[in-house]
């Protein structure tokens, strides 16, 4: 009694913490439930081994097998939960960057994302499904088998006068309270310890922004493969181990490989495609391990073909975002797009209508690059981004990229011989070779293999962008 008795103050005091106003986080941080439930245990089986003696061995071996079940059930309940965590920090991910992902032409890759952490969702909830299922039906089967063993055991021994009937009932009544807490409490430790393992997982998933940028660029021995989809049945192999190193201010032209190949690396290069092994920084930030929306603000990428979100042509320009309006207007007046903007019967004011649809090809992309330099990024990728440019638009922004040559870092892929003129040295994707690995002695085969300069510039000094495989 005075052991069942101790075990109800415990019991006690843990509801008091549990009531008391503002308590909750402190009860949760330095007395979990689960601790309070642990706690209890060895009051139980010292009562037990003092009050039925040899009963409580069997009591101890059937606690041992119940928190033994209760911490493995509980384990792939907490990944689960870590699976679901990840799949619900990506979607708020999502909607917290949609302007730049829109703007970017990034939907791909976001959806990728989401894809594989809704498919890890998938796989670690259906490996759950049966522990949940047996839990439910555990604790009762616990109760069972102690049931049985104890009174059983404690029979045999009162018909052999080892213990007398008091002994017996109390014994059983210990017994089942004990694993019942030793299987809770399992239970319980999983779940805090789960949760506190998932928590850090959740909150590095929210990426810090990247720090301030000069325009270096380096992609380190990185392999790229396209998935397969709707046109290319099994996936293409776009680079392997490759390195091309960029610096400050330099004006680089990709050539080589197909415009498909081109895109990609652009795209590697803004942080909006993850490459399956290797690097992509920038002042040595790995692009990896910082929030997108930061990324693409200092780092412009413009696609073949922009976008036109729904809202004003100003809210297009400055992502929705009031307080960039002078900055807007300034890269407007230096692409030659407010002379169209004065056309319009609102000007900036003038409501556009998101897509594709009755906006001719050349306007989405002069909207797209001047949104781009509205945010005054420290690196420029352009691709393929003024095919449909008009020839005094096209010579507007040859002049703009000629003022920014030095200042900003600017990569680009074209067709066009005007545009092309302008690089100051070129990354053919056809030439790039094995990048050996750091430290790799003169006689490793890849670095025998490597050219020492891949921006096909004989005065360079090897300065040049590398390329490696």
């Amino acid at each position: 009694g005075v052991l069942l008795a101790l075990r109800g103050l415990l019991d006690l005091f843990a509801g008091v913490l549990a009531g008391a106003p503002g308590a909750a986080g402190r009860r949760d941080d330095v007395f979990p439930p689960a601790v309070m439930t642990l706690a209890g245990l060895p009051v139980l089986y010292a009562g037990l081994a003092y009050v039925a003696g040899v009963l409580a061995g069997v009591a101890v071996l059937l606690g041992l097998v119940a928190a033994l079940i209760g911490y493995g059930v509980q384990r792939r309940a907490a990944d689960a939960a870590g699976a679901d965590a990840e799949e619900d920090t990506i979607g708020a991910g999502i909607l917290d960057a949609i302007w730049t992902i829109k703007a970017m032409g990034a939907e791909n890759l976001v959806l990728r994302r989401a894809e594989r952490a809704a498919r890890q969702d998938a796989l670690a909830a259906r490996a759950t499904v049966r522990p949940f299922a047996v839990a439910g039906q555990a604790e009762s089967l616990i109760d069972r088998v102690t049931l049985i063993l104890t009174v059983s055991l404690a029979t045999v021994l009162c018909l052999n006068g080892l213990i007398t009937l008091g002994q017996l009932v109390a014994g059983v009544l210990i017994a089942g309270a004990a694993v019942r807490a030793a299987y809770r409490g399992a239970t319980g430790w999983a779940a805090s310890r789960g949760a506190e393992a998932a928590a850090p997982s959740a909150m590095a998933m929210r990426l810090p922004p990247l720090p301030r940028l000069t325009g270096n660029l380096m992609v380190d021995r990185v392999t790229f493969e396209a998935p397969a989809d709707g046109i290319r049945p099994v996936a293409r192999l776009m680079f392997d181990r490759v390195r091309i190193e960029i610096k400050v201010g330099d004006t680089v032209l990709i050539t080589g490989g197909d415009t498909q190949m081109q895109t990609a690396m652009l795209r590697l290069m803004a942080g909006l495609e993850a490459p399956g092994m290797g690097r992509v920084s920038a002042d040595d930030y790995d692009l990896a391990a910082h929030a997108p929306d930061s990324i693409h603000r200092q780092i412009a990428y413009v696609p073949p073909m922009g976008d036109v979100l729904p809202g004003t042509l100003m809210e297009n320009l400055t992502g929705f975002d009031a307080g960039r309006a002078a900055d807007a207007l300034g890269a407007a007046r230096l692409t030659g797009l407010d002379v169209k903007a004065a056309g319009l019967r609102e000007g900036f004011d003038t409501h556009l209508e998101g897509g594709a649809a009755g906006f001719p090809a050349g306007f989405r992309q002069h909207l797209a690059i001047t949104r781009a330099l509205a945010f005054k990024p420290k690196v420029l990728l352009l691709d393929h981004a003024t095919e449909n440019l008009d020839s005094q638009d096209l010579r507007v922004f040859s002049e703009v990229l000629e003022r920014l040559k030095g200042r900003v870092t600017i990569v680009f892929a074209s067709n066009q011989p005007g545009l092309r003129a302008l690089a100051e040295r070129q990354v053919d994707l056809d030439e790039l070779q094995p990048a050996p690995e750091i430290g790799a002695g003169p006689d490793d085969d890849d670095a025998d293999d490597a050219p020492m300069d891949q921006g096909g510039n004989e005065d360079d000094g090897g300065n040049g962008p590398r390329g490696s495989v």
